[in-house]
């Protein structure tokens, strides 16, 4: 009997943790934030219309702050739907969401200048809580002339455009140092 006796404790304490263990919480449905605009590019002096819209699967309505921030140098020229511009490239509202619903805000600015290597003008819209951001959705805009935003990056290389050798070179001299000091290791051992 005394050889089971580990195996009893074992499952007492299993059934004392799923005793006291507390019932997992159903996850409220998440909102959803999409933001859209009128352009696909932007220089200076560019109009841009932005419109937000949150969407609140829950069965209870949700409050939600969104903040709209462009690129310093915008200038709001218009902040609808109840919200206030308390920066020129800063945009604010203080939302209720309905219940399975959607709430949509916008507002126009005029685009400063972008910086001299910038590829795109970018806008984020977000919810936030606390001065912290919770959810974003960002929309950017391709400078003129600029490179396209939307190419993907190739593979790794150096700022001269060779592959990177740093790595490489690093792994191997720990090889060597670590067959070096076994080797050294052996030889001590050995009579």
């Amino acid at each position: 009997m005394r050889p089971h006796l580990p195996a009893l404790l074992t499952t007492a304490a299993l059934l004392h943790t799923a005793t006291w263990a507390p019932a997992a919480a159903t996850p409220e449905p998440a909102l959803t934030i999409t933001m859209t605009d009128d352009t696909a590019e932007t220089s200076e002096g560019t109009p841009l219309d932005y419109k937000i819209t949150l969407t609140n699967p829950a069965a209870e309505e949700r409050a939600a702050d969104v903040e709209l921030t462009l690129p310093v140098g915008a200038k709001a020229t218009e902040v609808r739907d109840g919200g206030t511009a308390p920066e020129p490239w800063f945009a604010h509202w203080s939302l209720t969401i309905p219940a399975n619903g959607t709430s949509t805000v916008s507002a126009s600015f005029q685009a400063g200048a972008p910086r001299p290597d910038s590829k795109g003008y970018t806008a984020t819209a977000c919810t936030v809580r606390n001065y912290a951001r919770l959810l974003c959705a960002t929309d950017i805009n391709q400078v003129p002339g600029a490179p396209d935003i939307h190419a993907v990056a190739g593979k790794a290389s150096t700022e001269d455009g060779g592959p990177p050798v740093l790595i490489p070179i690093g792994v191997g001299v720990l090889v060597a140092l670590g067959a070096g000091l076994l080797l050294h290791a052996r030889t001590r051992s050995t009579p």
